[in-house]
């Protein structure tokens, strides 16, 4: 089964769009759920292939993206997102389980502006998502 968009509606109010892209539906709805609660506009993608549709459709603010994924892994979409032109005003954030200095390091080499550690406090992610978004 290839990838798919999810919630590719438009965004009436002009909020900061996020697009969040994991594998896993549950953390996906979750995200989506905190970042609505918070003023944001979500989209979401099931992966790298996924995402990189939904962005030439629909243009985010913001890329979260899960490192650990099938497929395209974060770095990989990191590099896709970051290395086009046409995408140079979308911030991409990496998240993982993972935390060392090397996966910092290889997510800022990908092109992303930070490496999140997870699992994060809802009010933990909204702020520091703030500073890259406005709201």
């Amino acid at each position: 089964m290839g990838e798919t968009v999810i919630a590719t509606l438009r965004n009436p109010e002009h909020l900061p769009h996020i697009l969040v892209v994991d594998d896993q539906a549950d953390n996906r709805e979750l995200l989506e759920i905190v970042l609505k609660h918070d003023g944001y506009f979500v989209t979401s993608a099931e992966g790298g292939l996924a995402a990189l549709a939904s962005i030439r459709d629909l243009p985010p603010d913001l890329v979260l993206v899960d490192l650990m994924m099938p497929g395209m892994n974060g770095y990989e979409v990191a590099t896709a997102i970051t290395g086009d032109v046409a995408n140079e005003h979308i911030v991409v954030i990496l998240f993982s389980a993972l935390n060392s200095r090397d996966v910092k390091t290889r997510a800022t080499q990908a092109g992303a502006r930070e490496c999140f550690e997870k699992p994060m406090s809802s009010k933990e992610l909204c702020a520091r998502l703030s500073t890259h978004l406005p709201h």
